[in-house]
């Protein structure tokens, strides 16, 4: 999994890319499985991030997610106005080795949104999930 544009900046060529699709398609099919169904959302959302956080942290203090998500060309840094789908954050969230499942990255992007997972596709302001990690 490498983002296009590193695979440019490496020489490289971009492979011609199916429809839309900038990274694999996650293989949650149907309604994902709410994870720990009789705990309540804020305590499932605090420890999936704050695995991620320890995963972004081992990698070194230069790493955060903004300039994980800037490999893909999704945002620019200090792009405070972006906006993506939450699908594709689900994708790249899932895909990134950041120690969260695709039902996880489904959760904590339908409890940053605001919009309870399932609730089809709609889009997410990068900055509240900046905020929230």
């Amino acid at each position: 999994l490498l983002p296009w544009s590193l695979l440019a900046r490496l020489g490289g060529s971009a492979p011609s890319p199916i429809g839309s699709a900038l990274v694999p398609a996650c293989l949650v099919s149907g309604p994902h499985k709410v994870i720990a169904p009789n705990a309540p959302r804020s305590l499932v959302v605090t420890a999936i991030l704050a695995r991620l956080r320890d995963r972004l942290l081992a990698a070194g203090p230069q790493l955060d997610l903004e300039r994980i998500l800037c490999l893909f060309n999704i945002a620019a840094l200090g792009d405070d106005d972006a906006t993506v789908s939450r699908e594709v954050l689900v994708n790249l969230l899932s895909h990134l080795r950041l120690g969260i499942s695709a039902a996880e990255a489904h959760e904590l992007i339908g409890y940053v949104s605001g919009i309870r997972p399932g609730a089809g596709e709609g889009s997410l302001p990068l900055a509240s999930l900046f905020a929230a990690v």
